[in-house]
């Protein structure tokens, strides 16, 4: 396990740098989602994403919660794969998933990942319940720009349940 989330950082790290040539894992892994890869940077990435989840690793939640991109917007397919195979790993994952999206949701400024953050919490906890865990997150916030994230977060549950991230 700790080497499928070395492979999800090592893709971090090349990806923040802009190095799109390393194929970190790649020798590491079978390639069996090289089809509908999507976005993902190498081979060895899809396949440990696919992996974490279905193991349910419970510590690959911010490995995961971290490799959420929408901003590549001349990718916009391929990003929505990725996102769509991330969110499934971190559903397969459960709760603990469910609880750190929420974390993030209130920390991260971008409403576009916003977007799958609440995706994932609501296919976790189902949107009803999904939405009244980030309120309640938001009544109990301090910090005002989280609480605003989170309050701007619940108007995002009424298409959380759509096909398309």
């Amino acid at each position: 396990m700790q080497k499928l989330l070395l492979v999800l950082r090592d893709s971090r790290i090349e990806r923040e740098r802009g190095d799109k040539k390393a194929d970190a894992g790649k020798d590491s892994f079978p390639q069996p989602i090289k089809k509908n890869q999507g976005a993902f940077q190498t081979e060895g990435e899809a396949y440990a994403v696919y992996t974490l989840g279905k193991l349910q690793a419970v510590e690959a939640v911010v490995p995961l919660l971290d490799i959420i991109e929408t901003e590549n917007v001349r990718a916009f397919k391929t990003v929505a794969n990725q996102d769509r195979n991330v969110i499934q790993a971190l559903v397969s994952i459960g709760k603990p998933a469910s609880q750190q999206a929420i974390h993030y949701l209130a920390r991260d400024k971008s409403s576009d990942r916003a977007r799958m953050y609440v995706r994932v919490i609501a296919r976790i906890e189902g949107v009803r319940l999904g939405r009244e865990m980030v309120r309640f997150a938001a009544e109990d916030e301090k910090d005002p720009g989280k609480k605003s994230r989170l309050q701007t977060a619940l108007d995002l549950f009424k298409d959380a349940d759509k096909a398309n991230p």
